[in-house]
């Protein structure tokens, strides 16, 4: 396929076609489309290709670790849906260093970095880390915290069982595990008070905690 074939379906609305595509392409592609596609994330993108094609692109055609990094770390719109696409391609290509890709994503220790980790875990794309933000990393990693039902974390590994045992038992024992897990119990318990009609999320956890204080009078 030509460079502007590919271009033309990277415009594609439906992301999961996208995927499904940059699974698809050939060596000679990559090696074409890879360096438009980190330029669209560092330099600037002037195609109408969305800055999520672009991330996905990235990830598609990177040679290594450090390219990869290139959609974590330029790409601003990272979210859960993103992390599972790019999860499929990287699945699906399971090039030689996505182990060191795992661990360059958990010392970044982002929420969705470990999501993205746990993700190819699950997929057994990788062997699970021994990198203490995995355990770590858990905390944040799991909940949902825009969710209405807002529960104790041990009350939301049902939603990845793989977690329960020895992992957990790892979680606790990693060194400020217990400093997160307060957070994460102050967070799930005070801000419910201080929700319009007790309605679920609808703002940033930023913009409840501004709320919570403006009824204080605390000023910020």
């Amino acid at each position: 396929m030509s460079l502007e074939g590919v271009l033309t379906w990277l415009e594609h609305g439906d992301t999961s076609y996208v995927t499904s595509a940059l699974i698809k392409l050939g060596e000679s592609d990559r090696k074409a489309l890879g360096p438009k596609a980190r330029a669209w994330l560092t330099k600037g993108n002037p195609t109408r290709i969305s800055s999520t094609h672009a991330a996905l692109a990235v990830i598609a055609t990177a040679g290594g670790k450090r390219q990869a990094m290139i959609a974590v770390d330029q790409f601003f719109g990272l979210d859960d849906s993103f992390v599972n696409h790019a999860a499929a391609i990287l699945v699906a290509r399971n090039p030689p260093w996505l182990p060191e890709f795992v661990d360059a994503l958990l010392d970044g220790e982002g929420t969705l970095n470990w999501r993205m980790t746990r993700a190819l875990v699950r997929a057994n794309a990788v062997p699970a880390p021994e990198h203490p933000q995995y355990f770590r990393g858990t905390v944040r990693g799991v909940p949902d915290y825009y969710a209405k039902d807002r529960r104790p974390l041990i009350d939301q590994l049902d939603a990845d069982p793989g977690l329960v045992g020895e992992h957990l038992l790892q979680m606790l024992a990693t060194e400020g595990t217990g400093r997160l897990l307060a957070y994460h119990d102050n967070f799930c318990e005070s801000t419910y008070e201080y929700l319009p009609n007790h309605e679920p999320f609808r703002k940033s956890p930023r913009e409840w905690w501004g709320l919570r204080d403006q009824r204080r009078g605390v000023s910020t």
